[in-house]
């Protein structure tokens, strides 16, 4: 009887249950269950059920039949008429309702020492609960579930150390210094764990969260980008706009750079052909960037009210109004007004914005000027209600001149800036942001995955004295890095006191060299415990010399959860067989990386024999699961014939290749030739085919040949860690309004991280490279970067123009730029691996 109860306590260790799936409590009376995945019988004996199927459990008392008993890890039970073996692993038990928790009913779960609790305790009778909502009677049956499991877990613990002190040597026994084996701990550890992650719906959760006082090191910081949006009529502002252009923006964004901000200005007036009005898009475009400047807004008006419906209709201006209704509806009541209107409304009139900014111009300056400063009867009194609108709900300053204008736009601006951003971050700040919001938006799209956050949680509880790291595995767009997102989002919910750092590898700029990397850990690491500041080395060998030193101080201040994505995406040089990765961690603190399942570094993990959680590829019932929960966020669903069609294709087990067929589906606009649409998509025989017709339908939708867009990925490509709007509409040469038509196209393809466009993942790098990057086009382009990259400031040239010269193979120009005293000195204080590289 000992030995089966310690045999039960190996079996549900939490590493055991995590990795090697053992075999959950079987039920031991009949009741209902509900499968979590579908299983596929592989003989006469076992039941076929799909995902989500209610199935209703057999009671089996005799642990020698055929069942194996209930440690057999099956149960029999009966779904459609037939009855067969089920896998416990792969059901979920429910509860009829809520009767309180007994020693029998935990009896009935394990064998424990029950006899004398039972005497004292009364059988209490309680009458069933009322009916209720489908989502509170879900959330109270898994409640009490989790409660009779920990509940019988305990009483197991408590029974076998009772056990165990009777059997113990008595001078053992008696000493303070008797303790329980190390496997019981990792699971009592692993018990509390769950406990605490498990059974606490997630709206109490949030709310007991909301309570506890976070330190302030583990407060996320945001994104520090503004891009202020410009709105005004054409032709009587062109003086205003060119003063913005020339004075006020260069020095708000060298104001903004000394904070760690990037600033933008977006001026969709300027560079506006007939050819893009003709489109009929204009509209949709405006409001569009309105949205994503928000809430930074800021409007010119003069005595000019801008293009509007008159008497005689405007056919072009209905069109614009028709197709931009669609996406922003309320502007059908509005269709007798000016563009410059409804940007107005967007941004300021339809909800409070405190930042939106208003000038009106003396109208004396106006009547001095002729016809092009002045409007109609019927447009002056459109115009003079609007501006009474203005002044009722905003603040609006009053200017004479255009020089008068542009000191209080910079003065206004600045004002905001400063309150916005009252203090200059540090690098490590900015940094630590970024990784923010790159696993907030991966988190926030994540679908299912809850076996394996159900594993992690087990792992890392059972590792605590000796704790051995966690490589999470698997194909390339199978979701590692979405998965470590919302897994880490979770953990830090439930583990406000504990210190969780996670680097997302290829997230930034800086992400992917593994020089910053580390250093990036070690400062968090001494902020987090207030450590002595020490410098950092400088140099890679001694960073890596240097890490595992802090990693023991992290220890010794109380540990940490460090989760590092992609350590395949490092550089090569800097993968050396992960050698600056120790294999051996001190106590407390626990690591969990990611990697390719088919690379080099994967190699050295598995020679280093460390526990791997394998992303396995998605079954059917999950794919059908996503696509219905994709097309849902767009209010759009699909014909079972469709969903089938899709779920069935081979390659949709990869989350990457199905969530970018269904952007596909999203964005088409005729039901009627949706079928031809899902059959071209589905030829791609893998990811970087899908996203090459995706770019070829993106040429289409822009009405372009594949200049324009080849171009502007093919400069992303070249670049070296993705280039910002501003270096891309300067290189390209474009006007802003097509600028913004092409970004946000590009929108599911081209990440903005901190300012800096770069693709999402490599597989679109890889479909640029073999749709676009022609040895001409790859010369001609890589020549605008250097040319441009010459004539802009140290910081951003020393980061880029070394990097494009030696892709070139330019080296002598290489070797005068980094000598130069002024970048040799600046490269050597800011950036000392890039110098070391370079001279190397």
């Amino acid at each position: 009887e000992t030995d089966t109860r310690w045999q039960r306590v190996r079996i549900m260790n939490a590493c055991e249950l995590a990795f090697n799936e053992p075999l959950p409590l079987a039920p031991t009376s009949a009741g209902k269950a509900r499968a979590l995945y579908g299983y596929e019988a592989t003989c006469d004996e076992e039941l076929t059920f799909g995902a989500d199927d209610h199935l209703e459990l057999v009671p089996d008392d005799n642990s020698n039949t055929n069942t194996g008993g209930n440690d057999s890890g099956w149960v029999l039970a009966s779904c459609r008429g037939k009855t067969g073996l089920v896998p416990l692993n792969y059901i979920e038990c429910s509860l009829q309702h809520r009767e309180p928790l007994t020693l029998e009913t935990h009896a009935a779960c394990v064998p424990v020492v029950v006899e004398a609790a039972e005497e004292e305790r009364k059988e209490v009778a309680e009458e069933p609960e009322p009916p209720l909502s489908f989502t509170a009677m879900v959330m109270n049956e898994l409640d009490a579930e989790r409660e009779a499991y920990v509940c019988a877990q305990q009483d197991l613990l408590a029974s076998c150390t009772a056990h165990w002190r009777q059997v113990m040597p008595t001078d053992i026994r008696d000493t303070s210094a008797f303790d329980l084996p190390a496997q019981q701990r990792a699971m009592e550890d692993a018990q509390c764990a769950l406990l605490k992650y498990a059974s606490v719906p997630q709206g109490e959760a949030e709310e007991r969260h909301a309570q506890n006082v976070t330190p302030s090191r583990n407060k996320r910081s945001e994104p520090r980008n503004i891009r202020v949006f410009f709105s005004s009529t054409f032709k009587d502002m062109l003086e205003e706009r060119e003063l913005v252009a020339k004075k006020v923006t260069p020095a708000l964004r060298s104001f903004c750079a000394n904070r760690g901000i990037l600033f933008n200005q977006v001026d969709l007036r300027w560079g506006i052909t007939q050819d893009q009005s003709q489109s009929g898009s204009s509209i949709g475009i405006c409001l569009t960037e309105v949205d994503k400047c928000r809430p930074w807004f800021v409007s010119m008006l003069g005595e000019r009210y801008g293009w509007s419906q008159t008497e005689s209709k405007d056919e072009l201006l209905t069109k614009t109004f028709a197709n931009a209704s669609a996406k922003f509806p309320w502007i059908s009541t509005f269709s007798d007004r000016s563009i410059t209107e409804l940007e107005i409304r967007h941004a300021a009139l339809n909800t409070s914005n405190t930042r939106a900014l208003f000038f009106f111009r003396d109208p004396q300056y106006a009547h001095a000027r002729g016809p092009d400063f002045n409007e109609s009867a019927q447009n002056t009194s459109k115009l003079n209600r609007l501006k009474g609108e203005i002044s009722d709900h905003c603040t609006v300053s009053d200017y004479a001149t255009p020089q008068e204008f542009g000191e209080k736009l910079q003065e206004q601006l600045l004002d905001l800036i400063s309150r916005e951003f009252p203090e200059v971050p540090s690098a490590l700040s900015r940094e630590r942001a970024i990784h923010h919001a790159f696993a907030s938006a991966r988190a926030s799209s994540y679908i299912g995955g809850e076996p394996y956050v159900y594993a992690m949680n087990c792992f890392l509880a059972s590792q605590v004295d000796q704790p051995k790291p966690l490589v999470v595995i698997g194909a390339s767009g199978c979701g590692k890095s979405a998965l470590l997102s919302h897994f880490t989002k979770r953990y830090e919910d439930d583990h406000t006191k504990e210190f969780v750092l996670a680097h997302f590898i290829g997230c930034s700029r800086l992400s992917t060299d593994l020089g910053k990397m580390l250093t990036r850990i070690i400062n968090e690491i001494t902020s987090r415990f207030d450590l002595t500041k020490e410098d950092v080395a400088s140099d890679l060998r001694g960073l890596c010399d240097s890490f595992p030193k802090y990693l023991w101080e992290a220890s010794r201040h109380g540990g940490m959860l460090l989760v590092i994505d992609a350590v395949d995406q490092l550089h090569d040089k800097d993968l050396q067989a992960l050698r600056w990765l120790p294999e051996h961690f001190p106590p407390h603190v626990r690591l969990i990386v990611s990697c390719a399942d088919t690379t080099l570094a994967m190699d050295t993990l598995r020679e280093r024999n460390w526990r791997i959680l394998q992303v396995q590829p998605l079954d059917e019932a999950t794919r059908k699961n996503i696509i219905s929960a994709k097309l849902q966020e767009a209010s759009k669903s699909l014909s079972p014939h469709h969903v089938d069609r899709i779920s069935g294709v081979p390659l949709a087990e990869n989350p990457l290749f199905l969530c970018t067929l269904l952007e596909e589906v999203k964005v088409h606009g005729s039901f009627e030739t949706l079928d031809s649409r899902i059959a071209e998509c589905t030829t791609a025989t893998d990811i970087p085919a899908l996203f090459e017709i995706v770019l070829s339908r993106i040429e289409k939708d822009l009405g372009s040949s594949d200049s324009l867009v080849g171009d502007c990925l093919v400069c992303v490509l070249l670049s070296r860690r993705g280039l910002t709007e501003g270096e891309l509409i300067s290189i390209l040469s474009l006007a802003q309004v097509v600028w913004s038509e092409l970004a946000i196209a590009l929108g599911e393809l081209l990440e903005n991280t901190s300012g800096f466009y770069n693709f999402t993942h490599d597989h679109v790098r890889q479909a640029v490279r073999a749709k676009y990057a022609t040895q001409q086009r790859v010369s001609c382009m890589q020549n605008l970067l250097i040319e441009y990259f010459r004539g802009v400031d140290r910081e951003r040239s020393c980061d880029e123009l070394p990097f494009q010269l030696l892709q070139g193979n330019m080296m002598n120009e290489l070797g005068r730029l980094v000598t130069t005293p002024d970048n040799f000195f600046f490269l050597l204080n800011n950036n000392p691996f890039d110098l070391f590289v370079h001279l190397r």
